[in-house]
């Protein structure tokens, strides 16, 4: 994840070692004077903030709230997504944070959720990792926020993890998670992944954690790729008869001076942008200068009572698919969601006006106390 690709980097470049990160999403990794020998096989979150605005713009929902992790994960992840909404002139009501405790069940997001109720906004987007996401829907169902009428827009850190359980491969969604919807990173897009997945499914868990199962996920397949990009670029130096040497390498842990990796420079040129253009498990792989992965792509998905149903794709060139014959529901079943409700339910209002004399009075004696009947007793 991001943290512990910012915890590594120092080292990596003071010793010119490439730093392949088949995990790297916040926008400040993008920094290449910051963070010089890292090689993103996932795309930034600039890419998914994009592809966020494309699925609300579909759905013509221009005001939202936003509740997000108050992590290295979720501080970042919809930076970039607030600014493309600024532009479009959409309306954030409000963004939220929780405190994502060490066990996800003390995790207490109630009064968030009741700022993002008191809102009106009826579209949330909620960028967290799974298990939170779980725990933050159950707590909204019980404030009646996951039935008809609300929206939950999820981002990849929930879609590409384990949300929900299953009995002998049959999912078991609860009602409360019925609905999410939001774009996945592809797991087995690329020319290599029939090959690849039969591997896998041949593989011995014991072995293999994870292994012998009919899917993978996309985060357990970018490691796949990371690990094909080295071997291309190790392959392109061969082919070009380049030598790179290996050599002890010495950190200075102990005060002295450093060593740096002579042909780190050399293997970081090879698997950027002059480098690495390989088929790979996800899809294909290549870096621009800055080693950031190209060709962006995403499926969108939409969680039903049987599991995560494809309903979409996205990619940097094209943009937003949605398919045809694709039955999109949302909370509650519900085909349609307003992005925003006047709610006066548990509101008080006091309406005050001036006091002044009536424009017409009425009355049954004159000004004389002279009973008066019919038009008379107005004046």
């Amino acid at each position: 994840m991001t943290r512990e690709v910012k915890a590594s980097s120092p080292v990596g470049s003071g010793l010119f070692l490439p730093h392949i990160a088949p995990e790297a999403y916040d926008p400040t990794l993008q920094n290449a004077q910051q963070y010089p020998q890292l090689v993103r096989i996932s795309w930034p979150n600039s890419v998914f903030s994009k592809t966020l605005v494309d699925l609300l713009e579909h759905f013509s929902w221009d005001q939202m709230s936003v509740l997000v992790s108050d992590d290295d994960f979720g501080t970042y992840g919809l930076l970039d997504f607030q600014l493309l909404a600024g532009q479009m002139g959409w309306r954030i009501h409000t963004i939220q944070s929780f405190d994502p405790a060490e066990n996800v069940a003390d995790t207490e997001v109630r009064t968030q959720l009741e700022v993002i109720q008191n809102t009106g906004a009826r579209v949330i987007i909620l960028h967290c990792l799974a298990s939170y996401a779980a725990e933050v829907l159950r707590q909204a169902s019980s404030m009646d926020m996951t039935g008809e009428g609300w929206a939950w827009v999820v981002s990849d850190g929930i879609t590409g993890f384990h949300l929900f359980d299953t009995d002998n491969g049959t999912a078991i969604v609860p009602d409360y998670l019925r609905g999410l919807l939001g774009p996945i990173p592809p797991a087995t897009n690329g020319a290599r992944s029939a090959e690849f997945m039969a591997k896998w499914k041949a593989a011995d868990p014991a072995v293999y954690p994870g292994a012998g199962g009919a899917d993978i996920g996309p985060y357990t397949a970018r490691w796949a790729d990371a690990v094909l990009a080295l071997a291309q670029a190790l392959r392109n130096l061969q082919t070009d008869g380049v030598t790179v040497t290996p050599q002890p390498l010495d950190c200075a842990c102990d005060g002295g001076e450093s060593q740096p990796w002579a042909d780190g420079p050399t293997m970081l040129q090879y698997l950027k942008e002059a480098g690495v253009e390989t088929d790979g498990v996800t899809g294909y792989i290549r870096f621009d200068s800055t080693a950031a992965r190209l060709d962006a792509e995403y499926n969108i998905v939409n969680l039903k009572s049987d599991g995560w149903h494809e309903v979409g794709s996205w990619n940097l060139s094209t943009g937003l698919n949605i398919h045809s014959d694709a039955d999109i529901r949302f909370a509650g079943g519900a085909t349609e969601v307003a992005p925003y409700v006047s709610d006066l339910k548990n509101k008080t209002l006091r309406v005050v006006t001036i006091a002044a004399d009536g424009f017409v009075m009425i009355s049954n004696t004159d000004e004389n106390g002279k009973n008066v009947t019919g038009n008379d007793r107005f004046t």
